[in-house]
C-alpha cells in the first residue's frame, strides 16, 4: 500500500490526508468552482501583474509609485493614494480597469494593453477576484525537493490495490462494490437502496448515448421478468455498441480537450477544417481506440508510422489537438504570440492527461507542487520546437493536406495544374475584357470576351468540384527545420530571456530522465513526450482517466478535482479504488468501453439518489457514495431530447457542420436541428440553451462542468421561442398519431418525457386539465394548444431535467 495512503484516517465520515505541516495552513479546501478562479488568476492575471506591474507596485520596487503595492491580495484591495484597486465584484469602482484603459490613470504607462488581456481583469474582478497572494513572505515551499513531492499521493506508483475482505459483503456484487461497502461499514452507515427500473433505464439511457430512452424501451425494460443485474447488462451493451456513444463520450473528451471551431481573441477567425477532429474523436470512441493510442495521436500523431492511408490521416487529423486552443492571432508581438501559444499547449497537456496545473511554473517554482521552473521550460523546448503558426499582420495556423494513395496524388496534382492554368487564362480574359470595356473600338469583342470569362469560371468550378472529394486538408502542425532546446523566461516574459534549458519532462516523475534521453537535435521531443505521459510507469494519466470516467457515471469523481491532481486539488475519497481501477484499465488494454461497462454492472452504480438522515449526518457530501448523485441533464441532452421528442432531431452523424462559413464568428446564426455535439462551438458566439446551461467553456479545460441554479434558466425554460416551438411540435406528433384517447396520449408523452407513467394525480390533474383548456391563439388549433401547454409543462419540470 503506498506510503501516503497509510495516512489516511476516518474523521467524522470524511477522508483526510496529512500532509507537510509546513504547508497545512496554506492549503484551504476549496470547492471546483473556487480553484477555477485561482487558475483564472494564476493563467490569467498573475503573468500580467509581473510583467507589467511589479516594477512599480512590489514590495521589492526601487520605488514604489503612487503608494500602491500590487503584488498581494490585501494590497490591492487596500489600494494606494487614490483608494482601492479592486473591489470583488464590482467593475465600476475597481481603478485598476480605468487605469487599464488609461481612462484615469494610463498603467502601464507605456503602452495601453489589449482588449482581450482588459477583458480578462474585468471578468476576474466580476467572479470576485479569486487571489491566492496572502501578503506574507513566500514559506510555502522555499525550494523544489523532489522527493518530498515523490510522497504524494499521486506521484506515487499505481499498484493495484488487494480487494477488501469482508465478513458481511451480501450487498457487494462486484470488486467495486467491495472497495465502496469498506468505507460505508468503517462509517457505520449503509447505502440506501436501489433506484427504480423506470430510474436505471433512463440513467443508462443517458449516460451511454445522450439520448432518452424510447416508450417502447422504457416499457420492455420494466416488463423484462430477469433479475434487474441481468436486464441491466443488456441494456449497457446495446448502449455501447450504438453509434451514438461516441457522440456521448466524445463530447466529453472534447471538453477536455477544449475543442471549439474559432479561435477567440481579437475578432476570433473560424477554423474551417476543425470539424475533422470531432469526427475523429467521436469515431475513436465509437471504435473504443484505447486512450493511450488516442493521446500518443494528439501530441505526435504526424510522427507515428501508419499502416494504411487512412490511419495516417486520423493520425494527422488527430494532432489539431495541438493547435485548436483559444490564440489572437492579431498580436502584433510575434515572440509573445508565440509564447502564449505554447504556454497554453503546456496547461492543456497538464490538465487534460495529467491534471497537473504546469502554467503555474511559467514564472517561478511552482508554489504547490514539485514542479521546477525548469521543467516548465524543458517542455516548452518541445512545443517551441513544434511549427503550429504561420506568422502574417494577422497571423494563421498550419494546415496539412491529408494523405492519399499514389493514384489520387498523381490526380490531385494534374487537376491542380489545369486549374492554375485555367485560372491564368481567367486573369488573362478578365483583363481583356475589361480593357474593352474601355475600348470603342473593341466593342463588337464585348460578347466573346464574355463567354470566355464564363467559360473559363464554369471549368474552374468544374475542377474545383473534382478536386473536393480527393484533396482535404487537416489543422495540424510540423517539425521545424532546426529544433533546439529553449530559453527560461525570466519572470515569465517572452522577452526577458535566461539560461538554455534542455528539453525534458517533469522531474518528480522518475521515468523522465529515460525519455529525456532519447530527445536530440533531429526532432522535437513530441514522440517522446508522448510515449512519456502514456507509459504505464507515469503514475498520472491511468488515474486522471479513470476519474473521468467514474465521475461522468457515478456524478463525482473519486478525486473531485478532476484536473487538478496536485495539492491544491481534493484527495480521493477511495484511493485504493482508483488505483484498482487505473491499474485494471491499462490491463485491459486502455479501454474506455471495458472500463464504462465494469464501473456500471456495479451495484454502487444502481442505488437511489433518496435521502437518508443517519448517514447523510455522517458524510453529507456523499463522499463515500451511501447514495447516488442526482444529476440535471446536461446542455446537450436537453436540446437533443426537446428535438428528439418533437420529432424534428437529425441523426445524420458527423461531417462540416458550420451552415454559413464566414471569416469571423459574431453574429452567426445557430440555425440547425442536428445533435449538439454537431452544433458549431464557437468561442465568442454560443447557442443561448448551451449558455444558460453551463457548456463547457472552449477556452478551458473543463473536466468537470458546473452545474449553476440561475434565474436566467427559468426564464429560458418558460419564456424561449425554442422551448414553445419544440412543445407545439411535440404535441402535434402526439395527436397526429393513431391512439385511442387522451389518456394514452399523456402516458405516451410521460414515457417519452419522462421515462415513467404518470401517477394517479398526475393523471387525474393533466386530463382534467386539457378537458377544461380554452385556447387563446385564434391560428392554433385549442386541442394542439391544450398539448402544446401540457408538453411545455413538462420540459419545465423537475423530472425532466434531472435524472433519478
Amino acid at each position: 500500500m503506498h506510503l501516503l495512503f497509510k495516512t489516511l484516517f476516518l474523521l467524522g465520515g470524511f477522508l483526510l490526508a496529512a500532509i507537510p505541516a509546513a504547508i497545512a495552513d496554506e492549503l484551504p479546501v476549496r470547492t471546483p468552482d473556487e480553484q477555477k478562479g485561482i487558475d483564472f488568476f494564476e493563467s490569467r492575471i498573475r503573468p500580467v501583474l509581473s510583467k507589467h506591474c511589479y516594477e512599480c507596485h512590489a514590495a521589492d520596487s526601487e520605488k514604489v509609485l503612487g503608494g500602491l503595492l500590487l503584488d498581494s491580495r490585501e494590497a490591492m484591495q487596500m489600494g494606494g493614494d487614490s483608494g482601492p484597486a479592486v473591489i470583488p465584484g464590482d467593475t465600476d469602482e475597481s481603478l485598476i480597469l480605468g487605469a487599464l484603459r488609461h481612462e484615469n490613470f494610463e498603467m502601464p504607462p507605456t503602452e495601453k494593453l489589449p482588449e482581450n488581456v482588459i477583458a480578462d481583469f474585468e471578468a476576474w474582478i466580476k467572479m470576485g477576484a479569486p487571489d491566492p497572494r496572502d501578503g506574507k513572505p513566500a514559506t510555502v515551499q522555499p525550494s523544489i525537493d523532489l522527493e518530498q513531492g515523490r510522497e504524494f499521493w499521486s506521484f506515487q506508483p499505481i499498484i493495484e490495490s488487494a480487494v477488501p475482505q469482508l465478513e458481511n459483503d451480501d450487498w457487494a456484487e462486484s470488486k467495486i462494490d467491495l472497495f465502496i461497502l469498506a468505507q460505508l461499514q468503517s462509517a457505520d452507515i449503509e447505502p440506501v437502496g436501489d433506484a427504480s427500473r423506470a430510474s436505471l433505464i433512463r440513467r443508462v439511457s443517458y449516460a451511454l448515448t445522450g439520448l432518452p430512452p424510447t416508450a417502447e424501451e422504457v416499457l420492455s425494460f420494466l416488463e423484462d421478468p430477469r433479475p434487474t443485474p441481468e436486464a441491466l447488462a443488456e441494456r449497457i451493451d446495446i448502449g455501447l455498441a450504438s453509434s451514438h456513444f461516441g457522440e456521448r463520450w466524445g463530447r466529453h473528451w472534447l471538453d477536455v480537450v477544449r475543442f471549439a471551431e474559432s479561435s477567440g481573441g481579437g475578432r476570433s477567425l473560424m477554423f474551417k477544417e476543425a470539424w475533422r477532429f470531432r469526427d475523429y474523436v467521436i469515431e475513436s470512441f465509437n471504435n473504443d481506440k484505447p486512450i493511450n493510442h488516442l493521446i500518443r495521436e494528439h501530441i505526435a500523431g504526424d510522427l507515428l508510422p501508419a499502416d494504411n492511408v487512412e490511419q495516417a490521416a486520423d493520425q494527422l487529423i488527430a494532432t489539431g489537438f495541438m493547435t485548436l486552443g483559444p490564440t489572437n492571432y492579431e498580436q502584433q508581438d510575434k515572440t509573445l504570440l508565440r509564447m502564449d501559444l505554447i504556454d497554453e499547449q503546456i496547461d492543456t497537456t497538464g490538465r487534460a492527461f495529467m491534471g497537473m496545473t504546469l502554467n503555474c511554473a511559467r514564472c517561478h517554482d511552482h508554489k504547490f507542487d514539485p514542479i521546477p521552473t525548469k521543467d516548465y521550460y524543458a517542455l516548452a523546448g518541445i512545443f517551441g520546437s513544434t511549427e503550429v503558426l504561420t506568422f502574417a499582420n494577422v497571423s494563421g495556423f498550419v494546415t496539412r493536406q491529408l494523405p492519399v494513395l499514389p493514384e489520387q496524388q498523381v490526380e490531385i496534382d494534374e487537376l491542380k495544374m489545369r486549374r492554375e492554368e485555367t485560372r491564368q487564362q481567367l486573369k488573362q480574359a478578365e483583363s481583356a475584357l475589361k480593357q474593352a470595356k474601355n475600348d470603342p473600338s473593341s466593342q463588337s469583342n464585348l460578347a466573346e470576351l464574355n463567354a470566355e470569362v464564363e467559360r473559363l469560371k464554369k471549368v474552374d468550378r468544374q475542377v474545383t468540384n473534382q478536386l473536393r472529394p480527393i484533396l482535404a486538408y487537416a489543422m495540424s502542425v510540423n517539425e521545424v527545420a532546426e529544433p533546439r532546446d529553449g530559453h527560461l523566461h525570466i519572470r515569465g516574459s517572452a522577452h526577458n530571456v535566461g539560461p538554455v534549458v534542455e528539453r525534458g519532462f517533469l522531474s518528480v516523475i522518475p521515468s523522465s530522465e529515460e525519455y529525456r534521453a532519447r530527445i536530440n537535435d533531429q526532432q522535437s521531443g513530441r514522440l517522446e513526450l508522448a510515449d512519456w505521459i502514456v507509459d504505464e510507469q507515469n503514475p498520472l494519466t491511468a488515474r486522471v482517466y479513470v476519474n473521468r470516467i467514474w465521475q461522468h457515471l457515478l456524478g463525482e469523481g473519486l478525486v473531485r478535482t478532476p484536473d487538478n491532481f496536485g495539492l491544491t486539488g481534493q484527495i480521493p475519497s477511495h484511493p485504493e479504488l482508483l488505483d484498482y481501477l487505473a491499474s485494471r484499465f491499462m490491463q485491459e488494454g486502455w479501454s474506455t468501453k471495458q472500463l464504462v461497462r465494469e464501473i456500471m454492472l456495479s451495484h454502487v452504480y444502481r442505488i437511489a439518489t433518496e435521502h437518508d438522515p443517519h448517514p447523510a449526518q455522517v458524510d453529507s457530501e456523499n463522499r463515500l457514495l451511501w447514495r447516488a448523485h442526482k444529476k440535471r441533464l446536461d446542455a446537450e441532452a436537453i436540446r437533443d431530447t426537446l428535438l428528439f421528442l418533437s420529432g424534428e432531431l437529425d441523426l445524420k452523424p458527423g461531417g462540416f457542420t458550420i451552415r454559413h462559413f464566414t471569416t469571423y464568428d459574431y453574429g452567426y446564426e445557430f440555425d440547425t436541428v442536428r445533435r449538439s455535439v454537431y452544433v458549431p462551438v464557437f468561442r465568442n458566439a454560443m447557442l443561448d440553451l448551451f449558455e444558460a446551461f453551463d457548456v463547457a467553456n472552449p477556452n478551458l479545460v473543463v473536466g468537470r462542468r458546473s452545474s449553476s441554479t440561475l434565474p436566467t434558466q427559468s426564464l429560458y425554460l418558460m419564456n424561449s421561442p425554442f422551448m414553445r416551438e419544440q412543445a407545439e411540435l411535440t404535441a402535434k406528433r402526439l395527436l397526429s398519431q393513431e391512439l385511442p384517447n387522451d389518456e394514452t396520449r399523456l402516458e405516451d408523452i410521460y414515457l417519452q418525457a419522462l421515462g415513467r407513467m404518470p401517477t394517479e394525480n398526475e393523471r387525474q390533474l393533466a386530463l382534467e386539465y386539457l378537458r377544461q383548456f380554452q385556447g387563446t391563439e385564434e391560428n392554433i388549433d385549442d386541442d394542439v394548444e391544450g398539448w402544446t401547454s401540457l408538453c411545455h409543462s413538462l420540459f419545465c419540470s423537475l423530472d425532466f431535467l434531472f435524472l433519478n
